[in-house]
């Protein structure tokens, strides 16, 4: 019994871990090209939108003739969607911050506001209610851990913890991160050796959005199948949280 209830503490811990993980790493991205990127949660929110809206949009007309049907590249394209509009949303963020000079913390906090806004009428628009969307029939697919019973976990999970020392490698041992972390911290030594500190701000600041929008479609159609109001619970500001007390 009690290996049983440590598989199942370890597994939620794990599964409550990922979203965490993936935003916390897109906010590194951000911080070290010196852009704070307190639109976190608002783009978890939008990626877990982007994601649930895509999916089921895609699997319904099979869905409809067949209600077993399995499309299995409709969480794909749902997870493409959750990336592509994380990383235009932080793109949005970083306009305001980067080209016209806006306070970065009042910038995120109107996207924040949005992730609560935006949502609530696009489902009122395609599903007639402002809190849920249709379930989806495709998620993405888990993987047992080692083979073990009840260890199965959804792709994205194994996705954030192999990301961890992927983005150490590339912040810390490539050119790309060096000239990350040197607009960041010396912005006009950068400069004066001919890098780009506006490209390279946008950079880091849309990957952020990328990896947190993976957070969100993680959320709905990973850990769910389907996306609820305000899911993300504050995990943006908590992945900063631990972003800057990790530093």
């Amino acid at each position: 019994v009690d290996v049983v209830l440590l598989l199942a503490l370890g597994s939620s811990m794990i599964r409550a871990t990922t979203p965490l993980l993936l935003a916390a790493l897109g906010g590194l991205f951000s911080e070290r090209s010196g852009v704070v990127n307190i639109a976190l949660e608002g783009i978890i929110l939008f990626g877990a939108l982007a994601a649930a809206v895509v999916t089921q949009l895609v699997e319904a007309p099979f869905v409809a003739d067949n209600p077993s049907a399995r499309v299995w590249y409709a969480p794909w394209l749902g997870l493409l969607a959750a990336m592509v509009l994380g990383a235009l949303v932080a793109g949005v963020h970083a306009l305001v911050s980067i080209k016209y000079k806006a306070d970065q913390i009042i910038s995120g906090t109107a996207i924040n506001l949005m992730g609560l806004g935006i949502p609530a009428v696009v489902l009122a628009g395609l599903y007639q209610n402002t809190s849920i969307s249709d379930p989806v029939k495709n998620r993405l697919p888990d993987i047992s851990l080692l083979g073990i019973p009840g260890l199965n976990f959804s792709v994205l999970v194994y996705v954030a913890f192999l990301l961890v020392p992927l983005v150490w490698f590339v912040v810390f041992r490539t050119p790309f991160g060096l000239r990350l972390r040197a607009v960041g911290e010396h912005p006009e030594a950068a400069d004066s050796l001919g890098i780009s500190v506006t490209r390279m701000r946008y950079v880091g600041v849309m990957l952020s959005g990328v990896l947190a929008g993976l957070g969100g479609a993680y959320l709905s159609i990973g850990n769910l199948n389907q996306f609820v109001s305000e899911m993300s619970g504050g995990r943006g500001f908590i992945a900063l949280a631990a972003l800057i007390f990790g530093k």
